[in-house]
């Protein structure tokens, strides 16, 4: 088991958010957690991520789990994307030039590499939030809204490279709105709703 999540509750300014939940993540299994705005499941996803802590019950990752987290919107910087993807590496401790100059192309970001990150798109920010969450070797993906901004051919581009990792062992846990998106990757879908995880298979999405 990759991850397990155990009665986890989460309260903000007196409001009950999460209540009681539970799961579990094997290896090489992609979960989507669905529901309206507001509903969860960000926090959630950050709380499995351990990037916010709960008001109650615990997460457990196996150990040395290797994992990493794409946002629903990426900071604007000073930065280029190949100057910012140099400073992942050396957080990672890794040399992912040939990754990148792959992902570079995949995803159409060739003409775009000198630009300050703060000139650049919703979607062209997401694409590079997506390729700094998939350099190296990673056991674990948590994802949230990730192809928001995102092109056709881009979004296919993500799907096939997320679904070759997944063969190779990477698990996802993923909050999304996109019907496509769960179509193409999911193993098992949750709903949020009233703070509860339910199951999410024949959830209809807002128009």
């Amino acid at each position: 088991m990759r991850l397990e999540a155990n009665n986890i509750k989460k309260t903000y300014k007196g409001k009950e958010i999460l209540k009681d939940i539970s799961l579990s993540l094997e290896e090489g299994e992609i979960i989507a957690l669905v529901g309206t705005n507001g509903c969860g499941k960000s926090t959630l996803l950050r709380i499995l991520a351990g990037i916010t802590m709960p008001s109650a019950g615990k997460v457990i990752t196996s150990p040395d789990c290797c994992f990493s987290f794409i946002p629903d919107r990426y900071e604007k910087s000073a930065f280029t994307i190949p100057g910012f993807m140099e400073h992942i590496q050396r957080i990672l401790h890794i040399d992912a030039g040939k990754q990148l100059e792959t992902y570079y192309k995949k995803f159409h970001l060739e003409d775009m590499l000198d630009t300050p990150m703060k000139q650049l798109s919703k979607g062209t920010l997401q694409k590079a939030a997506m390729i700094q969450a998939l350099l190296g070797e990673k056991d674990i993906l948590f994802m949230d809204e990730p192809l928001s901004g995102q092109d056709i051919k881009s979004q296919q581009c993500f799907v096939k490279e997320i679904r070759s990792q997944k063969e190779q062992g990477l698990s996802v846990i993923m909050a999304c709105h996109e019907p496509f998106l769960i179509k193409e990757l999911a193993d098992k879908v949750y709903q949020i709703k009233d703070g509860i995880l339910i199951d999410g298979t024949d959830y209809v999405f807002e128009k």
